[in-house]
């Protein structure tokens, strides 16, 4: 009775998508891309060039030199007006050419930057690019994934998920699947969705299992988050900070003395024209015209040596903010690497094979055979077209060593179904899948496997001894 109440459970979550344990039909699937779009979060609207070149003249130093010079050839002085333009347009194109850049920049590696997944379609399990996938859609959850989009789990295999980045939350959080059968409390039931639903930008951090995609793109809860808080202010950096309260100040004090000077010139009988520019020959006085120059050069330098290192800065005062930093708190201990991996030597019982596991006999082939096909079966990683792996880097490895011996993971699948699965854990140091004729094969930890044995295998048939 309690199958039959998971299997109605089940059946109420694929019938609310539209899908079945056997995932969307290859057809089905374009249908909904073409309605609910990729799966990607909304990108910011495009900005046209011409206005990202007229923010740069929104700095208030910036506002300060265009009146100045502007007031200077109104008065008859080309040469001063046409020196303050030459400041103006000089800090306005670094700062246009560098924003410009930046954005090429950051475009060119999001499109680098292209996660798959492994998905259930028409029965059968393909790796997918992330942004193909669509409500409805069977995913495979792997350890060390990152979730691509709201699922709710139709199996988990005691899974835990990293849900920092939506709730704070530094551990863990346990996952299961979907409830066997519905709960009379509504707060039971509530509690009970929360834990059968993991949500895209979460990671795995231990065990395994399959979901159902509901939501994708901006639909989905970080989706919703992003919509918030593209509704927040920008925020002013340090200097940008500082920058503003002088030409505020700047500002005022031009004002107040262009006024002073004004009344005292006509207090003492002088001529308008003469006062007016006597006025305006002050507050381009007061204004330092070299300023905002001198501060997009320097920050510009800044951000070539940023780029010289790596590290792409969409705009200009982002390098004083990176400047202004003195502490940084991190606990990534770890060194950076490809993330890939390749199977060097093997193992066998009475020989040491090395890369790339040539020239060995043909009692050596047989144990690598055997060795590689207990590989494949106890692995969650899948290889796509042309050897593009899925997975955990060294499951892949793991892969491509019997792909290497001429041993396609595919058909061992196939020959050698599958029945159950006891993911990875820290504690247990192993993994291990059940197969048919009571068959279960283990990877891990060698201390823990060794000490599990009682034998081994030995190309001459029979337990050689313990």
């Amino acid at each position: 009775m309690e199958n039959n109440n998971q299997h109605n459970e089940l059946s109420d979550v694929f019938a609310d998508v539209g899908s079945s344990s056997q995932g969307l039909s290859s057809a089905e699937a374009q249908a909904r891309l073409i309605k609910f779009g990729p799966n990607r979060l909304p990108p910011s609207p495009p900005k046209p060039w011409w206005r990202r070149f007229l923010d740069q003249f929104r700095n208030p130093l910036i506002a300060i030199l265009v009146l100045a010079a502007f007031l200077s050839w109104l008065l008859g002085h080309p040469v001063d007006s046409a020196v303050i333009w030459a400041v103006i347009l000089i800090n306005t194109i670094l700062g246009f050419v560098q924003e410009y850049r930046a954005e090429n920049a950051v475009a060119a590696l999001q499109s680098l930057l292209d996660p798959h997944v492994l998905a259930l379609r028409d029965g059968r399990w393909e790796a997918l690019p992330a942004a193909r996938i669509v409500p409805g859609d069977v995913l495979a959850v792997q350890a060390g994934e990152r979730i691509s989009a709201d699922l709710a789990l139709v199996e988990a295999r005691e899974l835990a998920m990293d849900e920092s980045m939506l709730s704070g939350e530094s551990f863990p959080v346990p996952k299961a699947a979907l409830p066997r059968q519905h709960s009379a409390a509504a707060d039971a039931a509530e509690e009970e969705k929360r834990q059968s639903m993991i949500y895209a930008g979460t990671l795995v951090t231990a065990g395994s299992g399959l979901g159902i995609v509901l939501f994708t793109g901006a639909a989905t809860a970080i989706g919703r988050i992003q919509a918030l808080m593209t509704s927040l202010p920008p925020v002013e950096t340090p200097l940008l900070r500082r920058v503003n309260r002088l030409a505020g100040s700047l500002s005022a004090a031009v004002l107040v003395l262009a006024a002073l000077a004004l009344a005292v010139g006509l207090s003492h009988g002088q001529g308008l024209e003469n006062t007016l520019l006597a006025a305006v020959s002050l507050a381009v006085a007061i204004i330092p015209e070299g300023l905002p120059a001198v501060i997009s050069i320097t920050l510009a330098l800044g951000v070539q040596r940023m780029a010289r290192r790596g590290a792409i800065l969409r705009q200009l005062p982002a390098v004083e903010t990176l400047g202004s930093v003195t502490v940084i708190c991190t606990d990534k201990t770890g060194t950076l690497t490809e993330n890939r991996m390749q199977v060097a030597t093997a193992l066998l019982a009475e020989s040491t094979i090395h890369a790339p596991f040539t020239g060995s006999s043909p009692q050596d082939q047989e144990a690598l055979a055997k060795l590689a096909t207990a590989a494949v079966l106890c692995n969650d990683a899948h290889l796509g077209e042309q050897g593009k792996g899925l997975g955990d880097p060294m499951e892949q490895a793991l892969l491509h060593f019997a792909h290497h011996l001429g041993l396609i993971s595919t058909a061992i699948r196939e020959t050698h179904p599958r029945r159950d699965t006891l993911p990875f854990q820290h504690e247990r140091k192993f993994m291990a899948t059940a197969h048919d004729e009571g068959r279960v094969f283990l990877k891990g930890a060698p201390e823990v496997i060794l000490d599990l044995c009682a034998w081994e295998w030995h190309p001459q048939g029979g337990p050689p001894g313990h």
